[in-house]
């Protein structure tokens, strides 16, 4: 593993340890829209992402830079959150929450994008299957905070 790719798997931590924050946080919002099912599922992934993730960073030669570079990108997602979220309130309005959290997830999905091509290119076999899970999952996500806007708007619209 070199420093970019190091530094990319930072960025996917804190996109993993943020997320996982806000999921708690919005937990009874989202709920509310995609079914408890569904958000028991997505705590179990986050918490399965970050022990692939953990393994992974424990094995590596990079652990400072990674974990560096997860802190410092953790700092700057949660006042990127704190700015669109301004009020705690927000992370019970189901809207707002879907809103923010396509944004969000935009971000997640580009990022393991960047750690999956730069270990293809290193032949890091097990980080490239991590951070190709991790962005597929977080794409279907997506999908479905789509879903749930459509739902969200429709149901406000008639008020």
């Amino acid at each position: 593993m070199n420093e970019f790719t190091a530094k990319k798997l930072g960025e996917v931590m804190a996109f993993i340890n943020v997320g996982a924050e806000q999921f708690l946080q919005a937990k009874t919002a989202l709920s509310s829209v995609l079914g408890q099912d569904f958000t028991n599922k997505a705590n179990e992934i986050y918490a399965e992402h970050k022990k692939n993730l953990n393994h992974i960073v424990q094995e590596s030669d990079l652990k400072e830079v990674i974990l560096t570079k997860a802190d410092k990108t953790g700092v700057k997602l949660t006042a990127m959150a704190n700015l669109y979220m301004q009020k705690p309130e927000d992370w019970q309005d189901s809207s707002e929450v879907i809103e923010w959290l396509g944004f969000f997830e935009g971000g997640a999905i580009v990022h393991f994008k960047l750690a999956e091509a730069a270990a293809e290119e290193l032949n890091l076999k097990e980080v490239v299957d991590f951070a190709r899970a991790g962005a597929q999952w977080h794409k279907d996500f997506l999908g479905k905070l789509e879903q749930g806007i459509s739902m969200v708007a429709k149901k406000r619209s008639q008020t």
